[in-house]
């Protein structure tokens, strides 16, 4: 992991109790609460990313989705999707 700069700052305010919870768990975790609080913090937007980005398919409906593609003829805009690529990429 590279150094980078951290330059930029986010305030919140939060009642006496939440802070005191955030505190116990940054010190159970051996971090101090800034250090807790952004790991938390990107940890969770992370999720939440990927979340509304991937899709994830149970094995089976993995399979019927494999079979329904098998064998299947590409369309006139795929294969000249696929031309285009080729002639870009390689």
């Amino acid at each position: 992991m590279t150094a980078t700069r951290q330059d930029e700052r986010i305030d919140a305010r939060l009642s006496r109790a939440h802070k005191a919870l955030l505190k116990r768990a940054a010190d159970l975790s051996g971090q101090p609460i800034s250090q807790f609080l952004v790991a938390s913090a990107l940890e969770r937007a992370q999720q939440i990313i990927d979340e509304h980005t991937q899709t994830q398919l149970s094995v089976e409906a993995a399979r019927r989705f494999l079979a329904l593609i098998d064998g299947a003829k590409p369309n006139a805009a795929l294969v000249r999707a696929a031309k285009r690529y080729r002639q870009r990429y390689g």
